[in-house]
């Protein structure tokens, strides 16, 4: 893990704990690189503000005056903005394991979004779409004379910051840098690499994720915000840039229609939201935050601007129910905060997290040959996802999408089937549910994978 605390524009803390290769037991140290996940919302917006300064466009100038973007409904096309992308308020499906299709890339991502689903009515809803932030990635290419994304964020943000060691999963090699390898957990509780040529792929579209940062940089990611713009005396970004960065944008709230008893035994609300930032509260005091989850990778970043305080935490492996940042941020800040911390060697122990035995039991499914009646072998497929295949090798079958394999295991429902990764994909699982024809009920017709998109599960349709 990677831990850093800054504090009246210092840094209390900055250090890596652990090890950051299991295999060779090298051990983690303050520049250590981590994967940050959706922390890199926040460096893709303020990029995007910062090369707009110079520009007749702003963030509410629509999108159709300066690039030739097809959306799925008029009412797009003619009014969205790189503030409703940025802030999550266009109402569109997620879509994010079209990331699995070699054909969906930064590049390309603007010639699909046509055939995405609408969800919600646009600027009625809070939908995060980290393909969104991989289509402000591509704008910002656009207005950057076709320089890389990556290139971009170095040029406006990492090298003013000092942030040297900073840099990408798209281009980094792995094995030549002081890196953290990602790693999770197998059925067998045995942690395993994640391939980084699978993760080099996921986080293609760039601004939803791509960013890998040390202890040592976020310190001067924090001090960056918590001074409003200024580092070291220097001015990284105006202040009415700044003022923008901090306007309130869209309301996340909450999905749920239950009361439910908090994570931690006190107040944290993170209900409002800004450019790759939500806002809420802790104990009352003002907090700017946001977490992050990728393939082995998991963060978390928490500023208190009145009291000039920012927390950054990331680790390896798996943090279920976001217990292990929640812990650590609360604990810090509760100190900071000169509140008596809530978490101590007892409720440590207690806290609310299910053991390894009822995960396992959870997870256990019973498994059963498959119905050899239905005929699932063929081509499928889908207008906005593209080609899928099932194909039978030996006496089990096999789900090919993209660059991505799944055995396919048999459930007790003849039709329903889950599916365990292959090779690089190791660590993904998926459901697949098969649809059978109206006149024959043992006609295969389509096959639902509900893992895909749980508001809209795309359909595909069997061609043979």
């Amino acid at each position: 893990m990677a831990l850093s605390v800054v504090k009246d524009g210092r840094v209390v803390m900055s250090k890596g704990f652990g090890y950051k290769n299991l295999e060779t037991k090298e051990k983690a140290d303050e520049k250590t690189l981590f994967g940050i996940a959706s922390l890199t919302n926040a460096f893709a917006a303020t990029t995007l503000v910062k090369i707009l300064t110079n520009k007749n466009i702003t963030l509410s100038t629509p999108l159709r005056e300066y690039v030739n973007i097809t959306f799925p409904s008029d009412q797009l096309n003619d009014y969205v903005t790189l503030e409703d992308i940025l802030s999550h308020r266009t109402g569109l499906a997620k879509n994010n394991f079209l990331r699995l299709n070699p054909n969906f890339t930064r590049g390309t991502l603007d010639k699909f979004l046509e055939h995405f689903d609408i969800l919600q009515e646009f600027r009625t809803s809070f939908i995060h779409n980290n393909i969104m932030y991989g289509l402000a990635s591509f704008i910002t290419e656009i207005l950057s004379n076709k320089l890389s994304w990556e290139e971009v964020v170095s040029l406006h943000l990492l090298q003013p910051l000092g942030m040297f060691d900073t840099t990408f999963s798209t281009t980094v090699d792995s094995d030549n840098v002081n890196m953290a390898y990602a790693y999770l957990p197998t059925d067998e509780n045995i942690l395993r690499r994640v391939s980084p040529d699978f993760l080099r792929k996921w986080s293609n579209i760039g601004g939803s994720g791509s960013i890998l940062s040390s202890a040592n940089d976020m310190t001067r990611w924090m001090r960056f915000w918590l001074n409003k713009g200024k580092l070291d005396g220097e001015t990284i970004m105006k202040p009415k840039d700044m003022e923008t960065m901090f306007k309130i944008r869209n309301y996340p709230g909450t999905k749920s229609t239950k009361f439910m008893r908090p994570n931690i035994p006190l107040t944290m609300s993170r209900d409002l939201y800004t450019l790759g930032w939500r806002i809420g509260y802790y104990r009352g005091f003002p907090i700017m935050t946001h977490l992050g989850a990728t393939w082995g990778y998991k963060s978390i970043i928490t500023l208190f601007p009145v009291q000039k305080l920012g927390i950054f935490y990331a680790q390896i492996g798996v943090d279920d129910g976001v217990i292990n940042r929640l812990l650590i941020q609360s604990y810090i800040a509760d100190l900071y905060l000169v509140e008596k911390p809530w978490l101590n060697g007892s409720s440590a122990c207690d806290f609310p997290a299910k053991s390894n035995e009822e995960k396992k039991n959870q997870n256990t499914r019973s498994l059963f040959d498959w119905d050899k009646r239905f005929d699932f072998v063929g081509s499928y497929s889908n207008k906005l996802w593209g080609n899928l295949q099932i194909e039978l090798i030996g006496d089990e079958l096999q789900l090919i999408y993209g660059y991505s394999k799944f055995w396919m295991i048999p459930t007790e429902n003849s039709l329903e089937f889950s599916g365990d990764g292959m090779g690089d994909i190791w660590a993904m699982k998926i459901t697949i549910i098969f649809g059978t024809s109206c006149e024959d009920r043992l006609k295969i017709d389509s096959v639902k994978i509900p893992s895909f998109g749980r508001s809209r599960p795309p359909i595909f349709i069997k061609s043979n």
